[in-house]
């Protein structure tokens, strides 16, 4: 799926998407990866930090982080 038409799909609903769409959208961001601690991955772009937790679904909180960054 094209990132433009996932983004698309968050904006209409932020629940039941996974880790992996989210890690696709900051990764075409150019964000950085990194594992954190547990289940929790660390994603950097200057002096940008998004943590996200890899559960499924992921929280409505880290969709609403995504397309901020996705926005600006």
């Amino acid at each position: 799926m094209q990132v433009e038409k996932l983004v698309e799909k968050m904006r209409r609903s932020n629940k039941g998407h996974t880790f992996e769409d989210l890690e696709r959208v900051l990764l075409y961001l150019g964000y950085k990866q990194r594992k954190g601690k547990g289940s929790h991955y660390v994603f950097i772009k200057g002096q940008k930090v998004i943590v996200i937790a890899k559960h499924k679904p992921v929280s409505p909180a880290a969709i609403d982080d995504v397309l901020d960054a996705y926005d600006n």
